[in-house]
């Protein structure tokens, strides 16, 4: 994928590791792992994977974008995922990307956070919105509430990568949800 000539290799979530997971890997595992697909050229690695910290587990997601390297975990795990992995109590705040500035959402947490009205007050200047995702089923109902965050703080730029759904980037003009 390529967004402001920046060529761009994103992997949904639980790629590297598998859900339920077969390895549990550190930040640090993670990027080594991505490192090895910066020599065909990707300016930014983005994969979701099962973090191991402090004996626990998260859903995170990494990403590689020059010499940064930034972590974000999922605050809501989702039916069989409460087993296993714990949530994040912590923000996940927009980062500052060499595309801009752009917020990652993990899979439910979107819809969470429009329901709850979590993260509201982070919408202004995000250039661009990636839900990085393994939803079986109501992945629509993730993309719909994504593309209202979008609408509500004109963002014009979402991607999406999911494990069972593909990956998409939407430029969004002049959309609506209502159409």
């Amino acid at each position: 994928m390529i967004i402001d000539n920046k060529n761009i290799l994103i992997f949904p979530e639980y790629h590297l590791t598998d859900f339920p997971p077969q390895i549990k890997i550190s930040q640090n595992e993670a990027c080594d792992i991505l490192m090895l697909y910066k020599k065909y050229g990707f300016d930014i690695l983005i994969a979701g994977y099962v973090e191991e910290n402090e004996g626990k587990l998260y859903s995170s997601c990494v990403i590689m974008d020059g010499d940064n390297n930034i972590n974000v975990r999922k605050r809501h795990p989702y039916n069989e995922e409460l087993k296993i992995i714990t949530p994040w109590r912590g923000n996940n705040d927009p980062i500052e990307l060499s595309i801009g500035r752009s917020y990652f959402v993990l899979c439910n947490d979107i819809v969470a956070d429009l329901t709850d009205q979590r993260n509201m007050n982070r919408g202004e200047d995000i250039e661009n919105l990636f839900l990085i995702s393994a939803m079986f089923n109501n992945f629509d109902e993730n993309v719909k509430a994504a593309i209202d965050y979008c609408n509500r703080f004109n963002i014009r730029k979402f991607v999406t990568v999911d494990r069972f759904n593909g990956v998409q980037q939407q430029i969004l003009r002049n959309f609506t949800t209502d159409s």
